[in-house]
């Protein structure tokens, strides 16, 4: 049993958490929903004891698991698992196979036993030939099946997981559902913190919902997701018309990394002010795509030509310019020690300076300018997200390349940044998530290394 008694948590003057109380049964199954920045990560952290053990601020209150204080964390480690948002800051080991046995060697195990579930894990996750791979050469979405992987061996009797369906690809969001079914019917407690939930709303016992830090609701998922509608406002994003003019050209374009071949002669063309989303499962080759096109990856065959030029012809510099590239990870794109000098830092290396109607125009488009004085790593993940973005739209690129923007977005975010935007700029949406295709001119998917074009669907 999970008992959260008058729970309150904060940085300095800054409260995340107020004044929280909610309890979770044995064997129940529990989702914590509300929009980006409403403290869903920090009440995971909480409640496994990552917050106060590892991350110091003000925390007060309780929190007991099976009656023991999550502030002695040696009484609870062995009864939770958790699989954290961004991936990047669980990984222990450099292989794969490693990775998944690494838990599994902590708890002492024996050897055969251990080769027999990182055997069997690995399967379940579609990682069996990928078990000898360096871990830093996978995918986000893949270092992610790595991380669900090596907790779920473990076999833990409670299981909390943030965002576990993002950057996943269609059918291992389906083998995801599968494996939260099976956990429940095992009688495991599972708690899922989650931004989008419509696919998951059928499988909880109840849920919670965060408004700015406050427990605003504790009840059944149907009920829940009334209140949640009324806290997420929501803008219709409208297709538009792209322009004749072509920016991108892309001929005969082969990558590979060492001995495996990632694109295999792959040609598209993109015109001015063009919605382009490109999918395919996890390890297709999204993000190495999109490095080309940036001429961050040099040993590539074929030709990029960017506005009628070939693309090598350019300077580092003059390609930054053209285009801005959001990457899928937002830790590994900041900077400055504020938001508002992040937003500022690009158009500074242009010998610029962004006048101070635009960035609040850029701060209210992405919903920061209450966080203005914050440092970038004081903010949650879809926080970042939204500042790298905000960053990338302000030294004015013609051309934007985003790798997963829907990472750590509710509806509500993800509509008002792609009504920013769209009609303004060319733009390359790099992810799995579906419901971007409705508002794209066009929808490639790359399949085995090669290109092919899919369904749009309606407007969003």
């Amino acid at each position: 049993m999970i008992d959260v008694k008058n729970l309150s948590f904060g940085y300095s003057t800054k409260a995340i958490l107020r004044r929280i109380n909610f309890s979770i049964k044995d064997s129940e199954s529990v989702l914590i929903l509300g929009v980006s920045g409403c403290g869903k990560t920090t009440l995971l952290k909480c409640l496994t004891g990552i917050i106060p053990n590892t991350i110091e601020g003000r925390f007060t209150g309780r929190v007991l698991i099976n009656g023991r204080d999550t502030r002695k964390i040696e009484k609870i480690q062995n009864d939770i698992g958790i699989v954290l948002q961004d991936p990047e800051t669980q990984i222990l080991t450099t292989k794969v196979s490693h990775e998944i046995a690494f838990g599994l060697e902590n708890l002492c195990y024996d050897k055969k036993t251990i080769s027999k579930l990182v055997k069997k894990f690995a399967k379940k996750f579609r990682l069996s030939d990928k078990l000898n791979y360096d871990i830093k050469n996978l995918s986000y979405g893949e270092k992610k099946k790595v991380i669900i992987a090596s907790i779920c061996a473990m076999d833990k009797k409670i299981l909390f997981f943030d965002e576990p369906l993002t950057n996943l690809d269609i059918n291992m969001k389906k083998e995801m559902l599968k494996l939260l079914k099976r956990l429940k019917r095992e009688g495991k407690t599972i708690v899922v913190a989650e931004q989008n939930p419509c696919i998951l709303k059928n499988l909880f016992d109840k849920c919670l919902i965060l408004d700015k830090g406050r427990l605003v609701y504790n009840g059944d998922v149907k009920g829940g997701m009334g209140v949640l509608k009324k806290l997420t406002k929501h803008q219709r994003v409208h297709r538009t018309k792209p322009e004749d003019d072509y920016v991108l050209n892309v001929q005969n374009l082969s990558f590979s990394y060492g001995r495996k071949r990632i694109l295999k002669n792959i040609y598209f063309k993109i015109r001015k002010n063009e919605v382009v989303t490109i999918t395919g499962e996890n390890g297709c080759g999204k993000t190495t795509l999109a490095l080309c096109l940036c001429n961050l990856l040099k040993n590539r065959k074929g030709k990029i030509e960017l506005f009628n030029k070939k693309i090598d012809e350019y300077s580092s510099k003059e390609i930054a310019g053209k285009i801005g590239f959001v990457f899928q990870n937002p830790n590994f794109q900041i900077f400055k020690n504020s938001v508002i000098d992040e937003i500022n830092y690009g158009p500074k290396n242009f010998g610029k300076e962004i006048p101070n109607r635009r960035m609040i125009e850029l701060l209210n488009n992405y919903d920061l300018l209450h966080k203005k004085k914050s440092h970038p790593y004081s903010l949650s993940l879809g926080e970042k997200r939204r500042l790298t973005i905000a960053s990338a739209v302000s030294s004015e690129p013609e051309i934007l390349i985003l790798d997963e923007p829907v990472f750590g977005q509710d509806p509500y975010h993800l509509s008002k940044i792609l009504n920013s935007i769209i009609g303004k700029k060319t733009i390359l949406i790099m992810t799995h998530e579906e419901s971007l295709f409705r508002i794209s001119n066009r929808v490639l998917e790359i399949k085995d290394g090669k290109m092919v074009e899919k369904k749009c669907g309606r407007a969003m």
